[in-house]
């Protein structure tokens, strides 16, 4: 046993994962342990007015720093760390200020499109959450960069810790969907205290060493990011975002509150072990692409194996009782949450296999492939959700609809990547 664990923490990879991992565990046990809780604090519909601002604020939050987060995953010295990481924070104010200018016109014409309707009276908090959160997402490329992942687990903890306190003392209030928003953007705040230290050190030195001139020629000498990338990733976001939102807006907040606790209760093992491992897995594709492509591919195939083993016996025991056990976990007026397991099970198993693996086109430099994927993801997704409802199909058939098409495209996303991995082994053999 004791060899065993000394070379477990020889295997740079499992070591690496297993400080995210950790974090992360307490952090979703956590919240685990205080979602039946909450879902007897708030009703589907107020889970749904949650899952629709999140789905609004995450296109504000996918453009912040322009892609620069996954930029810096790419510099080859200090150098081009420190002029990315200047572009990156320049972006992110940039884009919380025209977040602000958004609220502003719409508040003064008293316009809210369609998707906004359901949340306009909370739309003050968009320019919060897309600050925090771009800041957020642009140091924790640092955070991999510099490969110091023990805090990327206790930043986990520690948003965790402050959406589950919000959220369960306004809930207790009665403060309705507003106890909702209010603990995520306190959850965006607190993720943040753990890099405090990180942050203000290295703005300070990245930006009293760095001229805006030098910001400008970044922007340019990697604007694949902010003009491939950032539109791919809001393709990429369209591609599930706005199908769920108009899922909402034609059959409820009440409906697209069910389909939120499904997605929370897939999210946290994603988390868990998903997002750890694509965290770790990031920061040594580019390398391995370019200097060892078979090592590469041997780490993308068996990534996808374990994942694959570690989930398919929970959805399918999950699966054959999900009603029983979501009427019995989170309160009576939840058990159709379970009915919607069942036909998003595919969508969330493949989902949390490809997860990982999805930076993978963007940093082998396949951007362009990876836009196409999320075009085409996007349209035919949307084509599907509302030809469901234009034929007055249930809420439930709708979203079986959804899961199906995109358990297609989450395979197709895989065979995509190992093709690029095995023409550049060929090529260099």
């Amino acid at each position: 046993m004791r060899n065993l664990f000394k070379k477990f923490f020889r295997n740079e990879f499992l070591k690496n994962s297993f400080l995210v991992g950790g974090g992360t565990l307490i952090a979703q046990g956590l919240a685990f342990l205080l979602m039946p809780l909450i879902t007897r604090y708030y009703c589907p519909s107020d889970f749904g007015v949650l899952q629709n601002f999140q789905y609004i604020a995450i296109f504000f939050i996918s453009i912040s720093s322009l892609k620069f987060d996954i930029a810096i995953l790419t510099s080859k010295n200090e150098y081009a760390y420190r002029r990315i990481l200047a572009t990156g924070i320049v972006s992110v104010v940039f884009i919380t200020l025209l977040s602000v200018s958004f609220i502003v016109l719409m508040s003064s014409y008293q316009y809210f499109p369609l998707f906004l309707s359901n949340v306009k009276e909370y739309i003050g908090l968009l320019p919060l959450i897309t600050g925090f959160s771009g800041f957020f997402v642009l140091f924790n490329s640092v955070i991999i960069f510099k490969k110091r992942f023990k805090k990327l687990g206790e930043s986990k903890i520690s948003q965790v810790a402050g959406v589950m306190s919000t959220q369960i003392s306004l809930g207790f209030l009665s403060f309705g969907a507003v106890g909702l928003l209010l603990g995520e953007v306190v959850g965006k705040i607190t993720a943040l205290f753990p890099y405090f230290n990180l942050i203000i050190h290295e703005i300070k030195s990245t930006l009293n060493v760095i001229s805006v001139r030098e910001i400008k020629d970044t922007f340019f000498e990697y604007k694949k990011f902010p003009l491939i990338t950032t539109p791919g990733s809001l393709i990429n976001i369209a591609g599930y975002a706005i199908p769920i939102l108009l899922f909402g807006n034609f059959y409820g907040t009440a409906a697209l509150g069910f389909y939120s606790l499904v997605n929370r209760c897939f999210a946290a093992p994603s988390a868990l072990i998903g997002q750890s491992i694509s965290q770790v897995f990031s920061s040594d594709i580019t390398r391995l692409y370019n200097e060892d492509p078979k090592q590469l591919l041997k780490l993308f195939v068996d990534i996808t194996k374990k994942l694959s083993a570690l989930s398919i016996v929970p959805v399918i025991t999950i699966f054959i009782f999900a009603p029983s056990i979501f009427a019995f976990v989170f309160g009576s007026e939840w058990e159709e949450a379970g009915k919607y397991f069942r036909v998003l099970a595919p969508l969330q198993f493949f989902g949390f296999i490809v997860g990982p693996l999805t930076p993978t086109l963007n940093l082998i430099e396949k951007q362009n492939w990876q836009f196409a994927w999320e075009v085409a993801r996007f349209i035919t997704t949307l084509i599907f959700i509302t030809f469901a409802y234009l034929e007055s199909l249930e809420a439930i058939t709708a979203l079986g609809l959804y899961s199906f098409v995109m358990t297609i495209f989450y395979i197709f996303h895989i065979l995509l990547s190992l093709w690029f991995i095995w023409t550049k082994i060929v090529r260099t053999t």
